[in-house]
């Protein structure tokens, strides 16, 4: 596979918007809807590929410690049950 993909990126002289533009057309043809929208949403805007750019180079999230009291508040706003926290906390543990 990497032999093709280098072959095809030389035909293309190795231009990634080339490229980009290959890949959404193979995934229009090949019904590949989610993937075609999403290379479609690069290709057309220079502000989406900011904001691309700008996710990928964000470091990981930091997990936030809480108490067994404040994560139980957390789940109890967000609607999910008691039972379900209890689950989570005997999973962890």
């Amino acid at each position: 596979k990497q032999r093709d993909v280098a072959k095809i990126s030389a035909e293309l002289k190795h231009d990634p918007v080339r490229m980009i533009m290959a890949c959404r057309y193979a995934a229009k043809q090949s019904f590949s809807t989610d993937l075609y929208t999403v290379l479609d949403k690069i290709v057309e805007s220079s502000d989406t590929q900011k904001k691309i750019r700008k996710l990928l180079n964000e470091p990981i999230i930091s997990l936030t410690k809480k108490t067994a009291q404040e994560a139980l508040a957390f789940l109890f706003d967000n609607l999910l049950s008691k039972t379900v926290y209890q689950n989570i906390r005997l999973e962890t543990k």
